[in-house]
């Protein structure tokens, strides 16, 4: 199988599987992230924060954090895919109908507008584990100090909200990346046809 037929299969598999499964994981995802949820995990930071970690428990939202983190960076290898793929089909440049390649840039846009919410969003949740180490380190060295606590668990609330409106956030982009290229599959294909009868299935 040549490059460009491996590219098209993946491209396909995507849309047709690879999206809407993990949109569906996503909101599943969403729906556990409660405010009840979100208390189960402040109790287990506190504990974590004042006493040390029990063996063998994990942070709660450290592991949140890192599996947000990789769904990001699935997103974003997966946006560089489709990228890659209709940006070989745009045609030479040349006059004429060239609507499809319109069609075909608006979708490209699209795509590295998520590519670069996940980049940024990257760099948040690395900024915010720096500032959280750094409350950390004064609610230890000053117990006695009562902001300091407090702006410790602000900042832990924080963050839940955060990666929950990140999950969401991935979740929109899978149904919309999708809904757009599946209904424009067959400009994308063949951008120069003025009736395409090009079917993604």
């Amino acid at each position: 199988m040549s490059f460009y037929e491996e590219l098209e299969h993946q491209a396909a598999d995507l849309l047709r599987a690879v999206f809407p499964e993990n949109a569906r994981k996503l909101n599943e995802q969403i729906e556990m992230l409660s405010e009840d949820e979100r208390l189960r995990m402040a109790v287990m930071r506190s504990n974590f924060s004042s006493r040390g970690p029990a063996e063998g428990a994990v942070d709660p939202i450290e592991r949140l954090r890192n599996k947000v983190r990789t769904q990001i960076q699935t997103l974003a290898g997966e946006c560089g895919t489709l990228n890659m793929w209709i940006s070989l089909k745009k045609p030479k440049i040349e006059g004429g109908n060239n609507f499809g390649v319109a069609i075909q840039k608006g979708v490209v846009r699209e795509l590295q507008k998520v590519t670069d919410y996940c980049n940024k969003v990257s760099l948040q949740i690395s900024t915010h584990e720096t500032t959280r180490a750094s409350q950390v380190r004064k609610t230890k060295k000053y117990p006695e100090i009562e902001d300091y606590r407090l702006s410790l668990e602000q900042c832990d609330e924080m963050e839940f909200y955060d990666l929950k409106e990140v999950t969401t956030n991935l979740r929109n982009f899978y149904l919309l990346l999708a809904d757009i290229i599946v209904k424009n599959y067959g400009k994308i294909l063949q951008p120069k046809s003025v009736k395409s009868s090009a079917n993604m299935y």
